[in-house]
């Protein structure tokens, strides 16, 4: 399968290339290629502190046929290397979108058309995989052109006041307002109910991202006519939108801009109107307008362990659909925020899906700060991480159901935070199970995990 021409030695047909996020899809993807019967080398992020990045590609690269680039929101400038080598050398790129996260890919890699492999089934993900290595140019996406305005909710719950702050900061000469919010707070819904609210203020309205401001702020700044607002959705901070701003687009009388950010340090002249979770009356509101036909005694728990964050009271219904339950939440929460304070945490999944591992990974590692991988088992899907951040690292609600969504999958899943064990597992039944060890059994637990064994039979003895 390889084109002629390549060195006799370390030839290989196809070379994945992945962001060490996702190094269970690059595993799967690499397995799958070889099951062809395709030899198959894997180049993962994370020599860049010790390695010249481009002389290691440019040698990988050159001894594959074709490069299989897993894109990702992290590991950039690693993977667009990687891109660049490929194109230089004249070696076909088999991109391949495997994060099911709604956020825009950078820029460098935003124009790639990449094979779809999230929210299909992994018999389907395969063929898709395989006929692309083929030369196939099917089932390709280009996430970053397709421009949605956030859902504007039916019912904007406890915002009278911030929507009201909004109004006023618009009231200015050349008006620049961010709203800004922790993720999950209701920061683009407020500016979509904004935008519908006044809409007849503006002649033209577009809706953009970090991803494509470059290329819509030319596009607002040459309207022939009428006033224009331009929405930055989801700007991570000032900076990550400062090196593309025109200063012309905060000089125009015609021009408004609204970002939506977590960040509230916005230089003038941005106004900053802040958002933050509901509380009280307002989020048990929140709670019974999502959740409209939850017990009014479970009201009470998801304001309890969610708060009144409206992204992840949502995503309690798509918890509940999935048939998950508000007692394995409260699990959840526990383990996380146990974890999150202990001395030393790590957790264990037993699966072999690719998209389970990485939905589990992407979840703990928001809710618990960080993750590092210790080490598989003697499957090779089976894997421990630790978590690596410092004690004490504050709980995002929207990760801990992402969480206890990811844990509803029929696998062994195991959270260890100093000697409180959170598992869950098919035989054990639904929910989580909680157990509290004693020094000794901590240390044979932890020592069985250092032999790469799995202690969960040893472990409800």
């Amino acid at each position: 399968m390889s084109e002629p021409g390549y060195p006799a030695a370390g030839r290989h047909d196809v070379l994945v290339v992945n962001a060490r996020v996702d190094e269970a899809w690059a595993v799967w993807c690499a397995g799958v290629l070889r099951g062809s019967g395709r030899s198959v080398a894997a180049l993962q992020d994370g020599l860049g502190d010790l390695l010249d990045v481009r002389q290691v590609l440019e040698r990988e690269v050159r001894a594959a046929g074709q490069v299989v680039v897993l894109l990702s929101r992290s590991g950039v400038g690693f993977l667009r290397v990687a891109v660049s080598v490929a194109n230089a050398l004249g070696r076909r790129v088999v991109p391949v979108h495997v994060d099911p996260r709604p956020v825009p890919y950078p820029a460098v890699l935003a124009h790639l058309a990449a094979v779809e492999l999230v929210g299909v089934s992994l018999e389907e993900a395969e063929r898709r995989l395989v006929a692309a290595a083929d030369g196939s140019e099917e089932h390709r996406v280009r996430a970053n052109r397709v421009r949605h305005r956030p859902p504007v909710p039916v019912e904007l719950v406890g915002r009278d006041a911030e929507l009201a702050g909004l109004a006023a900061a618009f009231e200015v000469p050349r008006p620049a307002v961010v709203v800004a919010g922790r993720s999950g707070v209701g920061t683009s819904a407020l500016a979509a109910w904004f935008v519908r609210r006044y809409r007849e203020r503006w002649t033209h309205v577009r809706w953009s991202s970090p991803a494509r401001f470059a290329e819509d702020q030319l596009t607002v700044l040459t309207r022939p006519r009428g006033p224009s607002l331009l929405v930055v959705d989801g700007a991570v901070d000032y900076r990550s939108v400062r090196d593309a701003l025109w200063p012309a687009l905060l000089d125009r009388d015609l021009v408004h801009v609204l970002v939506t950010s977590p960040s509230g340090d916005w230089p003038s002249p941005f106004r900053v109107v802040g958002v933050a979770p509901l509380v009280g009356v307002a989020a048990e509101r929140l709670v019974r307008v999502v959740l409209p036909e939850l017990p009014a005694g479970d009201v009470d728990v998801v304001v309890r362990v969610v708060g009144g964050v409206p992204a992840a009271v949502s995503a309690v219904s798509g918890l509940l659909d999935a048939g998950g339950s508000l007692g394995e939440l409260e699990s959840v929460r526990d383990a996380v925020v146990a974890v999150g304070a202990a001395e030393r945490g790590f957790y264990f999944l037993d699966s072999a899906d690719p998209g389970v591992v990485g939905a589990f990974e992407r979840a703990f590692a928001d809710a618990a700060g960080g993750v590092e991988r210790l080490a598989a088992g003697r499957s090779p899907w089976r894997r421990w991480w630790r978590r690596r951040c410092p004690a004490g690292a504050g709980v995002d609600p929207v990760a801990v159901v992402a969480l206890a969504r990811a844990v509803l999958v029929p696998r062994t899943v195991v959270l260890v935070a100093g000697s409180r064990v959170f598992v869950k597992a098919p035989r054990l039944g639904p929910g989580f199970t909680v157990r509290t060890l004693t020094s000794g059994r901590l240390r044979d637990f932890e020592h069985a995990q250092r032999l790469r064994r799995d202690p969960v039979a040893e472990l409800f003895r």
